[in-house]
């Protein structure tokens, strides 16, 4: 065979190992793109040479899973935690996937699948007015709701004397957009146009449309300003005694 035929045979395998390669290039995926610090990602890789524990990192630093340990996978999937960030409110975390691969000349090898997250610091809830009567309309916004769930205000109100529940009225707010979480809506105060006298409503967000029971539970939100409703005065001799409300233990 000519010299030159042998050498096209060795380009056309180099050019053909090397689209192999590419075919089958390593990769990391989140189940989701936004998180809160300390939520956990749940990551998966594929590409890796099987058998290969792969490392996970976010910008360049290991990351724990979910029982304490490093992050790292040997059968495709793992937990690694988000870790804090700096003060801005909103930053990107890089996610990288490695493994390192001994060769026989003592040099290694690097398989490297990376993405990026964002993460957000909190959920919060802004009010627009941030006062106003029990029957007026306000303007809620909410960002960093990062499951991307569906969100419920559920409006309880209490006897301001007795602290009994007199009324429970829950307003489905609707689904938050992506990446973050951000949902703007309009509702009444108390969800009313008619709110009873004497009355004190809590307001609480979360993503249960039957309300979440337990307080610490991550599917529960921030809470919304105590509205009170003032009871009716009621007539003395002399003048026109207002009823206070006692203060009630939370």
């Amino acid at each position: 065979m000519p010299r030159w035929s042998l050498s096209l045979v060795a380009t056309t395998c180099a050019a053909l190992l090397t689209c192999v390669t590419s075919a089958s290039a390593a990769t990391i995926t989140t189940d989701r793109a936004c998180y809160h610090p300390t939520e956990f990602i749940h990551a998966t890789v594929s590409g890796f040479p099987a058998g290969e524990l792969v490392d996970i990192t976010g910008d360049e630093q290991p990351l724990l899973g979910r029982y304490g340990d490093e992050g790292r996978t040997g059968d495709g999937t793992t937990d690694v935690q988000v870790p804090q960030l700096d003060d801005r409110l909103q930053k990107t975390l890089a996610i990288k996937a490695q493994v390192s691969l001994a060769n026989p000349d003592g040099l290694n090898t690097f398989v490297t699948a990376t993405t990026t997250v964002q993460v957000i610091e909190s959920t919060l809830l802004r009010l627009s007015p941030a006062n106003g009567g029990p029957a007026a309309k306000v303007r809620l916004t909410v960002t960093g709701a990062t499951t991307l769930a569906p969100l419920f205000l559920h409006i309880i109100g209490r006897d301001s004397r007795t602290a009994r529940v007199v009324s429970r009225r829950t307003i489905a707010l609707g689904t938050p957009k992506g990446p973050c979480g951000t949902l703007k809506t309009t509702f009444r105060q108390v969800g009313t146009l008619h709110p009873r006298r004497g009355t004190l409503y809590d307001r609480n967000v979360d993503e249960v449309k039957g309300g979440e029971r337990n307080p610490d539970s991550p599917r529960v939100h921030e809470s919304l300003p105590t509205v009170i409703v003032q009871p009716k005065a009621t007539k003395r001799r002399g003048g026109i005694t207002p009823l206070t409300p006692p203060v009630l233990s939370t």
